[in-house]
């Protein structure tokens, strides 16, 4: 039986331009020669074939920095020591300032960069989301103090700005934005700027198409209407787990110190549990991350707190546990239970905060 012999990424990217096959690359690009500092070890040369850099008819230049697009701004640029004056809160890299008064030519050098390798492009995003911290620091206060300003007119008067200048450039190029920072936004705020003559918003929703779903609290609104129109008006009682629960006073009985010492176990194996599912620790705190130092303060500072409290808490606990366990088992009973039921927490819990620690003093400028 005949084998076809593999092909090389750029004969891949060459066949699906020819339109022969409807090959999948994820393509990094080296924007220019001299970013060597912004340059992954796997991006491609300038002088790679054409075809890899005229395959992609759409551009995504994430402002916010999302992973895997064309290129990645949070990762390449604010994470850099070199630029951490651009940052809007000095401690994380999710936010340019936009009063900082180079933060627009940086920002079309690199949509100029990455222009110089994909000139036929239509549509480009800009992404422009999840800008938290907008307004912080002491250039835009001053700015919206002296224009009486809030967040959303920084937001939207940086954006036209930028905006406005790339399309005298390139007129051809469509701009898109995620939707998230103007959903709640006074739409007179936009249009006073004329943002909607300058972008195409794009709804922000990471769900397949087959789960779009509407706010959470509109099904129970309706549920409760009918309810009431037929006479039930009381709650109904549910039960969540893990759920942290009352303890009650220590009972007067042998062991009693040692059942109210494991019921608080259960609400520190509750917590820990709830911290792991918090997605700033399965997304933004992945191993890969971590191993790799690329994780973000602002995700750490999420859980590293309420971490931290629940490492004390089940120190004390194996203390206490261990003495309690001691006053009524032989040594070779206690060792396993505490070996079955708490070590593999405070092992995990141990480890969750001293990546935490590390990632903060290897991530946050001293």
């Amino acid at each position: 039986m005949a084998t076809r012999a593999a092909r090389t990424p750029a004969e891949q990217l060459q066949r699906s331009a020819n339109g022969a096959e409807a090959w999948r690359a994820r393509v990094y690009v080296s924007r220019h020669r001299r970013n060597v500092l912004l340059r992954m070890r796997e991006a491609l040369q300038l002088n790679a074939p054409l075809a890899v850099f005229t395959t992609f008819p759409f551009v995504h230049l994430d402002l916010k920095g999302a992973a895997f697009k064309v290129s990645y701004y949070e990762q390449f640029v604010l994470k850099r020591p070199k630029f951490f004056e651009f940052r809007e809160v000095a401690r994380y890299p999710n936010v340019l300032c936009p009063s900082h008064p180079k933060s627009s030519s940086l920002i079309e050098e690199m949509v100029t960069q990455v222009m110089q390798l994909h000139s036929d492009s239509q549509w480009f995003h800009l992404g422009a989301d999840e800008v938290w911290h907008l307004g912080q620091c002491e250039r835009c206060r001053t700015v919206m103090v002296d224009k009486q300003w809030g967040k959303d007119h920084l937001y939207v008067d940086y954006l036209s700005r930028i905006v406005g200048t790339l399309h005298k450039k390139y007129p051809m190029l469509k701009f898109i934005v995620w939707d998230d920072m103007m959903r709640d936004m006074d739409p007179q705020i936009i249009t006073g700027a004329g943002l909607h003559h300058l972008v195409e918003p794009m709804v922000w929703h990471y769900f397949p198409q087959s789960e779009f779903r509407l706010k959470q609290s509109l099904t129970s609104e309706a549920l409760t209407e009918v309810s009431q129109s037929i006479g039930y008006f009381g709650n109904i009682e549910m039960e969540v787990f893990p759920r942290p629960q009352a303890v009650p006073p220590v009972p007067n009985f042998p062991g009693g110190k040692l059942h109210v010492s494991v019921l608080h176990l259960s609400n520190v194996i509750a917590e820990l549990e709830q911290v792991l599912l918090n997605p700033s620790v399965q997304g933004g705190f992945h191993e890969f991350l971590v191993a790799h130092n690329r994780t973000n303060p602002l995700h750490v500072d999420q859980f590293v707190n309420t971490a931290r409290k629940l490492l004390v808490n089940i120190e004390s606990l194996y203390r206490d546990i261990t003495k309690e366990l001691s006053d009524i088992y032989y040594q070779s009973t206690v060792e396993e239970w505490l070996s079955t039921y708490i070590s593999p927490y405070r092992e995990k819990l141990k480890k969750l905060v001293s990546d935490a620690d590390l990632q903060i003093a290897v991530n946050v400028p001293m």
